[in-house]
C-alpha cells in the first residue's frame, strides 16, 4: 500500500480530472440515490402498515 507516498503527486497531476470525475460521480450517485429512495417510498406506500 503506497497510497501515502503517491497521494501528493497524484493530487497535483490529476486535480482537474479528479474534480470532473467527482462531479460526474456525485451526479450519478445522486440519481441512483433518488431512484432508490423513490423505489423504497413506493414499496412502503403499497404495503399496508401494520
Amino acid at each position: 500500500m503506497n497510497q501515502k507516498s503517491n497521494k501528493p503527486a497524484k493530487q497535483l497531476s490529476n486535480k482537474p480530472r479528479n474534480q470532473l470525475d467527482n462531479k460526474l460521480a456525485s451526479q450519478s450517485t445522486n440519481r441512483l440515490t433518488s431512484q432508490l429512495a423513490n423505489k423504497i417510498t413506493s414499496q412502503q406506500t403499497k404495503k399496508p402498515t401494520s
